[in-house]
């Protein structure tokens, strides 16, 4: 696309294709890449695989722009997730994540939820997160079971949010960084923890707390790339 078109898109108010063209130049080129809206009928289940420990369900949004919706139900230590089947196409050398999401359920007293991209379920990478006992969101970067998690400063709430997280990794526990911005507001930044295996995927995750109250997540977009 050339420069006076771009003008053009912008002038009339035209979409982007992605949220990565209204967060990067045209110019630059994504690596290996992937986008998600998570529209239509039910979950694309030939890129996305589902996890179930103990209860839960899954369920497309009967509501405009709604997306998909995970639950955990009330059972103690459960908890469901999204991802894709580890099939892990980007590398931990460079990579970004994109998440537009909201929790619609944190109690005061239990369970969490995390969107991000890591080696295998919540593990081995870096999330956006939001757990029942804290006041603000933060930066979680994990490995091998080893957990540091930073404050945004920003309050958590229940209403949609674009989760960008950029992780680069030279295998060591502190040799690169991971990113976090909310809303194109880059919030925080780590190099303590970050991963170790060399190939990553995305992930979304929701944790029920052992409070009697079901926990919710919602995600309606999702792009990943290798930079």
């Amino acid at each position: 696309m050339s420069a006076n078109s771009q003008v053009a898109r912008n002038q009339s108010r035209q979409p982007f294709d992605s949220v990565y063209e209204s967060t990067n130049p045209i110019t630059t080129i994504a690596g290996q890449r992937m986008v998600e809206w998570f529209s239509g009928h039910s979950l694309n289940t030939d890129r996305w695989s589902t996890n179930v420990h103990q209860s839960g369900t899954f369920a497309m949004a009967d509501e405009v722009d709604g997306g998909f919706g995970m639950s955990t139900g009330t059972t103690n230590a459960s908890y469901v997730q999204i991802y894709l089947n580890n099939k892990r196409p980007f590398s931990r050398s460079g990579c970004s994540c994109i998440w537009v999401a909201k929790s619609l359920t944190l109690s005061a007293t239990g369970g969490f939820n995390e969107v991000g991209i890591g080696y295998e379920l919540y593990n081995n990478g870096a999330w956006a997160r939001a757990t029942g006992a804290d006041s603000n969101f933060y930066l979680r970067t994990a490995r091998a079971e080893s957990f540091t998690d930073v404050d945004t400063g920003m309050a958590k709430d229940a209403n949609w949010h674009t989760f960008k997280i950029d992780y680069a990794s030279d295998g060591t526990a502190t040799g690169g960084y991971a990113s976090l911005s909310i809303d194109g507001i880059l919030k925080v930044t780590s190099s303590a923890g970050l991963q170790s295996a060399d190939r990553m995927q995305p992930v979304a995750y929701i944790s029920y707390g052992n409070d009697g109250v079901d926990k919710t997540l919602s995600v309606r977009y999702c792009e990943a790339y290798s930079v």
